[in-house]
Formats: structure tokens, sequence, C-alpha cells
């Protein structure tokens, strides 16, 4: 494998790790934010809170489940069904913001959050009449002040048992216990993460010892060859000499009984 080949399966890994890492972190805080969610709803008796200007219900009677046969005419094309354990998402009504015939609205009723569709408006736009498109009757007339919100989207069944799960004491215990599995395994993970860190780091230290090793050695075996290179020339003055070739001529005066005699001495000869 090339070193370019190498370099961008590493690169791949390291993308696929944050991807996962993102996920993970992700449904960590989803599950950690429903837990708090449904522990607040429980405390305080509410049924949902807004988050940025929207809300979560769980359709909980039958009453815009189906189309009542007396009013299928008047309510042709304006059929959204919302069965039992629906989860839907719901809008804050903006302060200028006036509901039409056939809006589905929220309010409040009997101490409980009601989702009608809007059937009637007086002629002066005061008085609001609704009802459920299952209902035979209506719930009376209401101001605008009294309704909360508008219907955006249903996520069907699945979302609502989530939420209806969530929200009982037991999805909460469940929720804390998922909780606390998590961050034991990310305990864990981290440990085994700092342990192979300090056995590439024990690896790294011996690679280097031995690297530093080898350069000793190198250094030495250089320092050998350049003592035997000045060795060298010794052996070959040695020679010389033998030979009886020298570059120094070492040269002697005789006493002065022998006043002109002078010997001149080249290696082991004698020149008069």
């Amino acid at each position: 494998m090339s070193e370019e080949k190498a370099k961008k399966k590493v690169d791949g890994k390291k993308v696929a790790i944050i991807i996962f890492n993102v996920i993970f972190y992700v449904i960590i805080a989803l599950i950690f934010a429903s837990a708090v969610w449904g522990l607040v709803c429980k405390f305080t008796g509410e049924d949902t809170y807004s988050f940025f200007g929207f809300k979560l219900y769980r359709v909980a009677t039958p009453s815009m489940s189906r189309v009542n046969e007396e009013y299928s005419e008047f309510l042709e094309g304006h059929t959204e069904q919302m069965q039992v354990g629906d989860l839907i998402l719901i809008r804050n009504l903006k302060e200028d913001e006036n509901p039409k015939v056939y809006d589905i609205v929220t309010f409040r009723m009997g101490g409980k959050t009601i989702v009608h569709r809007v059937v009637n408006i007086d002629d002066e736009g005061v008085w609001y009449t609704t009802r459920g498109d299952a209902n035979n009757n209506t719930d009376g007339e209401r101001t605008r002040e009294e309704f909360t919100g508008t219907y955006v989207a249903n996520f069907g069944g699945f979302a609502g048992d989530l939420v209806g799960f969530v929200q009982s004491w037991y999805g909460v215990a469940a929720m804390a216990g998922c909780g606390f599995v998590i961050f034991a395994v990310l305990f864990v993970l981290e440990l085994l993460r700092r342990k192979e860190k300090a056995k590439e780091a024990l690896e790294d230290t011996k690679d280097t010892s031995a690297q530093e090793k080898s350069e000793d050695n190198v250094t030495e075996e250089k320092a050998e060859k350049e003592d035997k290179e000045e060795d060298t020339p010794l052996a070959e003055d040695k020679t010389t000499e033998e030979k009886g070739e020298t570059k120094d001529l070492p040269s002697a005066i005789d006493s002065a009984d022998t006043p002109k005699r002078i010997k001149k001495i080249v290696g082991k000869k004698e020149i008069k």
C-alpha cells in the first residue's frame, strides 16, 4: 500500500470516528433531555412545554380520529386525522395571528389541552366555534385570546408511544438507568484510551532508545575508523625506515681528533 493510500485510509477512519461520536452524543443529549422533560412534566402537572415556539402533544382522545358523516361535506378536503397516541407538533400563535375556519387549534378546557378544529367565526370576528371532527356537538364559543397554538404536523403513533414512555415514571427510571450505563461505558472507554496512549508512548520511547543506540554504534565505528586512518602513516614511516629511506637526514660531527672527517649517516650507511 502506497503512502498516499495509507494516508487516505487513516483520514477515512478519522471521519468515521467523528461521525460516530456526533451521533452517539446527540442520542445521549436526546435521552437526557427526554428524561428531564418527563420529570418536569410529572412534578409540575403540565402536559408539555414550549421549545422555540413549538410544543409536542400526545393525542389522548379519538375526537379527531375520523370524519363525522354528518359533517363530511363541510370537512371535504380537510381530513387531518389524529389517532389516539399520535404525537403532534403545535406552533404557538403569534400576537397578531387570528385562526381561520378549518384551522386546527389548541385551547384549555376542563384543565386539559384540547386540539379541535375551528368550524365557525362570527361576523365581527370575535367569537370562534370549535369541534372535533368525529364529534357531534361543538365545544361552544371562545375568544381569540383563549387559543394557545395551531396544528403543524403529525409524527404518528410510534413517536407518541415513545413520548408517553418517557413521561411515565418507569420511563423516567429507564432513562436514568440508560444515562448511568452510557456514562459508565464512556468511563471505561476513556480508561482504555489512556491505556492505549500510554502503551504507544512506551513503544515510542523504546524506538527512540533503539535509534539512539544505533546512532552511538555508528559514531563508535566512525571513531574507530578515524583512529585506524591516523595509525596508517606511522606504519608507512616504519616501513620506509626499514628500507633505509628517511625524510630527516641526521648528521653528526666527530670530536676534535678528526676535524676534517665528517660522517653523514643515512640510515645505517656511513659516508666519509
